[in-house]
């Protein structure tokens, strides 16, 4: 199965990646001091409320990896609500916990929010814009 994206006025595709929300490595600079900001939780914020001020609840956000790093399922699930559209991931190359908990189905009830676009493997096969 493909999928088919056609930019509309009523849904714009917007494409993003490596946001690594609420990532907070123990690095000598870690990576939300690279990006400006004082804290993990102060990148986050800055990035979930541009993603509000720049798309709309029936636009489609592709994710192209690494959404967020070591984050629980819980954290994850708050994080996803408080973002306007709806979601669709390509799997990157830090695995997540929620990662594995929707490929073995126990977030099915996110579906119409998320949608991860497959294993890495087929990654962007089914995607055609």
């Amino acid at each position: 199965m493909r999928i088919k994206i056609k930019d509309t006025p009523e849904q714009k595709l917007f494409v993003t990646g490596c946001l690594h929300l609420n990532h907070n490595p123990s690095w000598e600079i870690p990576l939300y001091k690279m990006r400006g900001y004082d804290s993990s939780l102060e990148m986050t914020e800055s990035i979930i409320s541009t993603i509000n001020q720049t798309c709309r609840e029936s636009d489609i956000l592709l994710v192209l990896g690494d959404f967020c790093l070591y984050l629980s399922v819980e954290k994850f699930c708050s994080d996803v609500q408080r973002i306007k559209p709806k979601l669709w991931f390509v799997s990157g190359n830090h695995n997540s916990p929620w990662e594995r908990e929707f490929e073995n189905g126990r977030l099915n009830g996110w579906k119409n929010k998320v949608d991860v676009l497959g294993p890495p493997q087929k990654r962007l096969e089914r995607l055609e814009v």
